[in-house]
């Protein structure tokens, strides 16, 4: 009955799709640095699964939303089909 957070979708998805972490990948959010979850989301951004928010922000700590999932899992399918 949780919700989970962005942060947390993007590891149980690279575990669950047995996605190779990056962790020479980069992306330049301003809220990441330091984050439990960011070499998670550095390698979403890098993979082009997630793009952020128009504030240079990517806000991992924020509940996830439904359409926010079928986002991220549509893009993985593309890319990993």
């Amino acid at each position: 009955d949780k919700t989970i957070t962005r942060a947390e979708l993007v590891k149980v998805l690279t575990l669950t799709f047995k996605l190779e972490e990056d962790k020479n990948a980069t992306a330049d959010f301003t809220d990441i640095k330091g984050h439990w979850a960011e070499n998670y989301i550095k390698t979403f951004v890098s993979q082009k699964y997630t793009y952020g928010y128009e504030d240079n922000t990517f806000r991992p700590e924020q509940e996830v939303t439904r359409a926010e999932v079928v986002a991220f899992i549509n893009r993985i399918i593309k890319c990993v089909a």
